[in-house]
């Protein structure tokens, strides 16, 4: 279920992402037709390629369906986010929603399913007590 919540912020993201991409070109010619100086119409191409980026790297993630398993102890709950350290490795940032936080404490073992480029949390786990729960952005 909550996997479902994540595709759904993911797909809003995109959304507003192309829109962004699409409203800067329209602001270029709107410049260039106009007749502003070239630095305003060059400054204008700067979050073109952010926007198209942030667009891909979301469509991939909503393609391709493949999620990164991890499995570590909770070290530290900060606001929206958590630090996990996972049994091999250095420690991870991840945001989280309020009740998936609520679900969790420190020092549990978690186990937690994200996509691979968007970093977007699909489930968490605590391992304590040998239950799972849903995860979102």
């Amino acid at each position: 279920m909550k996997e479902r919540q994540t595709q759904k912020s993911l797909k809003v993201f995109l959304f507003i992402s192309l829109m962004m991409t699409f409203n800067a070109a329209i602001q270029i010619f709107v410049n260039m037709y106009e007749g502003r100086p070239y630095w305003l119409i060059g400054l204008l191409f700067l979050p073109i390629p952010v926007f198209i980026f942030t667009a891909i790297m979301i469509s991939l993630d909503l393609v391709k369906q493949d999620y990164v398993t991890l499995r570590g102890r909770l070290v530290a709950k900060k606001g929206a986010k958590i630090i996990l350290r996972p049994q091999l490795g250095e420690v991870r940032k991840f945001r989280i929603g309020a009740d998936q936080m609520q679900e969790i404490n420190e020092n549990d073992e978690i186990e937690l399913t994200y996509f691979k480029r968007t970093k977007a949390v699909v489930s968490i786990g605590n391992l304590n007590r040998g239950e799972g729960f849903g995860g979102g952005c």
